[in-house]
């Protein structure tokens, strides 16, 4: 999951009820997709992986405001404090590292990286020194610099590397977008990374791209950004299998605090009469019996 500030206005309500119910959706929730980014505020991604892949069905990315995470300025120190020096950090190690703290010290509440922790979700930050927690990183470094301690060594490649080995396991990828910006590129990156390691390095890696795509921005193409850049743009490079070879992609121009609750809520309606049906089938075989 991404959070990040927003390029437009929309309501601080608006914003903390979709990322509520999209919350409380998580425990249940299952889509084809392998990844998702989000740039203005939230976004998730699942997978379809069978059980024998051992991979989570979920990965998350975060970026920015704490307050999500469910961590004050004061336990992020306690945590890097905690830090070993002697191995190398990336963002979703120290994910893990806060979800983990918030587990043992939250019980009881809710929090985005303490459910990521307890149901083994990586969480990736791809521009990490544009965060809070990168901040963080920052000054814990040059307390630890002016103490005279070691100070802590950040490798993004390692993030790069574990998401590039999660994906390379499956059979087929999704993405699910709301938003744009670093992230979607980042998640976006893995099937050139892929081919340049087969063409380059002379890798015997399988040359997979995402064969389904969908995202949720209001961002038009006309402004040339890469938030407003369409599907089209990102199989020319590799991204993505075309149409022709069996790509499905849909673009929803929407802003996502609109979007987004509209999804969740229609995903927990279709559960819950799902629910309500096994249910009565269920009550059904046993009067049977």
């Amino acid at each position: 999951m991404v959070i990040r500030p927003p390029s437009y206005p929309v309501t601080w309500i608006s914003r903390i009820f979709a990322l509520a119910i999209f919350a409380s959706a998580m425990p249940f929730f299952t889509v084809p997709v392998t990844l998702v980014s989000v740039n203005p505020w939230i976004g998730f991604s699942g997978d379809t992986a069978t059980a024998s892949t051992k991979v989570p069905p979920f990965t998350l990315m975060l970026v920015k405001l704490k307050f999500f995470a469910g961590l004050t300025t004061e336990e992020a120190a306690k945590v890097l404090e905690q830090w070993d020096p002697s191995e190398i950090l990336c963002s979703y190690k120290l994910n893990h590292a806060i979800g983990e703290f918030l587990a043992q010290t939250a019980k009881g509440q809710r929090g985005i990286l303490k459910s990521a922790f307890e149901k083994g979700v990586p969480v990736f930050v791809p521009a990490f020194t544009d965060s809070e927690l990168g901040l963080d990183v920052a000054l814990s470094n040059r307390m630890r610099e002016s103490a005279g301690r070691h100070k802590l060594r950040f490798d993004p490649f390692e993030d790069l590397e574990h998401f590039a080995s999660t994906l390379l396991r499956q059979k087929r990828l999704g993405i699910f977008t709301i938003g744009g910006g670093v992230p979607r590129n980042w998640s976006q990156q893995f099937g050139p990374f892929i081919e340049l390691r087969h063409r380059r390095m002379g890798e015997n890696v399988p040359l997979k791209r995402y064969h389904y795509g969908l995202r949720i921005c209001p961002e038009p193409v006309y402004w040339g950004g890469l938030s407003g850049s369409p599907y089209s743009e990102a199989i020319s490079w590799g991204k993505f299998v075309p149409p022709a070879e069996g790509g499905k992609f849909g673009e929803v121009f929407l802003d996502a605090t609109v979007g987004l609750p509209l999804i969740v809520a229609a995903v927990l309606e279709r559960l819950g009469k799902n629910g309500q049906n096994h249910k009565a089938k269920k009550e059904k075989a046993l009067a049977r019996k």
